[in-house]
């Protein structure tokens, strides 16, 4: 079977593990946004302006996996709450390009220090079978020889052991 066939093959395993590892926990995400003020979706937007600052509303509602109204809706409010700011190019009005503040930045920070203190990461990971820990590690490694080439993921996969 060809790489990309056991990619796909693996795919909804992964986001399947995915959710029971990171996501599957609303108290713990209403706890985060309590006390750092701002959503897991307002930060998804801010972990993608920071590998990407200044890129359109279009490119980040396609980073996001959010639709176009969704991701202009949430940066109005962010916009209002000094996490970005949005400006118009000067040579076609029609786009908007977007930028992460220092204040934004500095919610990044705290909403990713709030999180790692509140996860309940390694009990999830516990309650995760040793079936579904090879599934998923084996799933991650094809992935990874995808994206870097086999002999950077030989290495990375080496240096986790």
């Amino acid at each position: 079977m060809m790489d990309e066939e056991k990619a796909r093959e693996y795919s909804s395993f992964i986001c399947e593990m995915h959710y029971r590892i990171f996501c599957d926990n609303n108290k713990m995400w209403k706890k985060i946004e309590l006390k750092t003020g701002i959503t897991s979706s307002q930060a998804r937007v801010l972990l993608n302006l920071e590998n990407k600052n200044g890129c359109t509303i279009s490119e980040l509602a396609q980073l996001c996996l959010l639709h176009i109204s969704t991701i202009f809706k949430m940066l109005k409010i962010m916009n209002k709450n000094k996490l970005v700011t949005i400006s118009t190019d000067e040579n076609d009005h029609r786009v908007k390009t977007v930028h992460i503040t220092a204040y934004g930045k500095k919610k990044l920070r705290q909403f990713m220090t709030c999180y790692w203190e509140t996860s309940l990461l390694k009990e999830n990971i516990k309650s995760l079978s040793n079936e579904e820990l090879d599934r998923l590690f084996g799933g991650l490694r094809i992935f990874v020889e995808l994206k870097l080439g086999k002999e950077e993921a030989e290495q990375l996969f080496k240096n986790l052991h």
